[in-house]
C-alpha cells in the first residue's frame, strides 16, 4: 500500500483507539525504550512531545526518566514555511506551547546542534518490515534525518505491528534503526 492510503487507514484506526489502551500500550513501549537507553550510554536524546489528539505513543514518562538520569532531552519547533525543524534543549522548567497545528513546542529554550544528538525518538503512524515509516505527510523528520550524523540512532514508537511494505518509498525516506511496539522490538 502507498503512504497516503496507509496514513488514512492508521489515522482512522487511531481515532477508534480507547484512551486506556493507549496508556497501557504507551507504558509497555516506554518500559522497553527505557531499558534500551539504560543498556546504551547515550547523553543527548531527541524526543517528540506527544500531541494528545493524535493518540501517539505518550512520551512524558520517557522524558521524565531522561531528566532523572541527567540525560539531555532535545525537542523541536516546526517551521511550517519550509517544513524543517529547529532543535532545543528541554528542561523540567521549559515552557511548552502548542503551535498552529496543536503540536507542543518548547519556548525560550537553548538551541541544540543536530551534531550533538545521538538518538532520535520519532513519531509515526505506521512502519514496514524494512524500517520505513509513514508520518503525518509533511516530511519534517526525513529532512531532519538528512542533516544528522550517519551514526545517529533512529527509533520509532508504534502502537501497531508493521505493515508488509510501504510501496512508494523514495530517496528522501530514511529507514529507522529500531521500532518498539507494545509486544515486540524490531531492529533493521
Amino acid at each position: 500500500m502507498n503512504k497516503a492510503k496507509l496514513r488514512e487507514i492508521f489515522k482512522n484506526k487511531r481515532k477508534e483507539l480507547k484512551i486506556n489502551l493507549l496508556e497501557e500500550y504507551s507504558l509497555k513501549i516506554n518500559k522497553k525504550i527505557i531499558e534500551f537507553i539504560e543498556e546504551n550510554e547515550i547523553k543527548n536524546i531527541h524526543c517528540y512531545l506527544t500531541k494528545p489528539d493524535l493518540k501517539e505513543v505518550q512520551t512524558h514518562e520517557i522524558i521524565n526518566y531522561l531528566w532523572a538520569k541527567n540525560i539531555n532531552v532535545i525537542s523541536t519547533i516546526s517551521n511550517p514555511k519550509n517544513f524543517t525543524l529547529q532543535h532545543f534543549y528541554l528542561t523540567p522548567n521549559t515552557v511548552i506551547k502548542q503551535n498552529q497545528w496543536g503540536i507542543p513546542e518548547p519556548q525560550n529554550a537553548l538551541e541544540a546542534k543536530i551534531s550533538e544528538i545521538e538518538l532520535v525518538i520519532t513519531p509515526l503512524l505506521c512502519f514496514d518490515f524494512q524500517g520505513y515509516r509513514v508520518g503525518y505527510g509533511k516530511g519534517f523528520y526525513d529532512r531532519f534525518f538528512a542533516q544528522c550524523n550517519a551514526d545517529i540512532i533512529k527509533i520509532g514508537l508504534s502502537i501497531d505491528e508493521p505493515v508488509e511494505e510501504i510501496e512508494d518509498i523514495n530517496e528522501y525516506d530514511f529507514p529507522l534503526d529500531f521500532v518498539f511496539t507494545p509486544d515486540n522490538f524490531y531492529a533493521f
